[in-house]
């Protein structure tokens, strides 16, 4: 519970890997700098959307 820490584009790129990255670069047509950043940006709001209660919600909170 509370508020998501932030993560890094650095981390972010490290911790998904070069080929993650470069692979969703090209997707997109943005340059991988372009999508570490705005992933990082996202990421927290993302985390706490799909875990509002702090943890992963069961089968049965989905199904709702």
């Amino acid at each position: 519970n509370g508020q998501n820490q932030a993560i890094s584009p650095a981390s972010l790129g490290a911790a998904l890997g070069p080929s993650v990255i470069k692979g969703v670069a090209a997707k997109l047509g943005k340059s991988e700098e372009e999508v570490t950043t705005q992933l990082s940006q996202l990421l927290p709001g993302l985390v706490d959307k799909l875990t509002p209660k702090g943890r992963l919600p069961t089968d049965d909170e989905v199904a709702k």
